[in-house]
């Protein structure tokens, strides 16, 4: 049997249950979260998030990237039509987490074969975690440049041994 052959039978189980296909596009709570892709960040298991809870997005480290905060961006506009021009009161929640993948890319001789790789320094400039914290205050710092004015941003970092989320950055106003 495939992976897919595998999703098809866990998503013919959760069709046969659902009963959630009158949900709003608008989220119950009004936060973005920005995470990893990393299989052991599940954001609606450790935030105890439901159908319908909140608006995700994934991407490698968990990082802003000039994408994500174009896609926080969009959402942020969406949020504002669906309120007949009302500015949400929309907040991003950047969480990264310990033991990342992205960290290795800090290594020098990581660094220099995935840059061999990809042809440029982009990746590694972009995606590389050298430390945790800064990494997630930097990251914070990035968006409230990036994303409309007067959204909250927020960074956090969640530990994958022990399932706990710690605010390293706290709610500041993009100006």
């Amino acid at each position: 049997m495939s992976d897919l052959t595998t999703l098809y039978g866990r998503n013919a189980e959760f069709a046969e249950a659902f009963d959630q296909g009158d949900l709003g596009i608008k989220p119950n709570i009004m936060t973005i979260v920005l995470t990893c892709v990393d299989a052991r960040m599940n954001p609606a298991a450790f935030l105890g998030l439901g159908l319908g809870d909140a608006l995700v997005i994934r991407n490698v480290g968990g990082r802003v990237t000039d994408t994500s905060a174009r896609e926080v961006s969009i959402l942020f506009e969406l949020m504002k039509l669906g309120a007949g021009g009302a500015a949400p009161t929309l907040g991003l929640a950047v969480i990264q987490h310990t033991d990342c993948g992205m960290a290795k890319f800090a290594a020098p001789h990581i660094a220099e074969a995935i840059t061999e790789v990809f042809g440029t320094t982009d990746v590694v400039d972009t995606y590389a975690i050298h430390d945790l914290r800064d990494s997630v205050t930097n990251d914070v710092t990035k968006a409230l440049g990036a994303v409309p004015a007067g959204m909250s941003v927020s960074g956090h970092v969640y530990d994958v041994t022990t399932g706990r989320l710690e605010e390293i950055v706290p709610p500041a106003v993009a100006g």
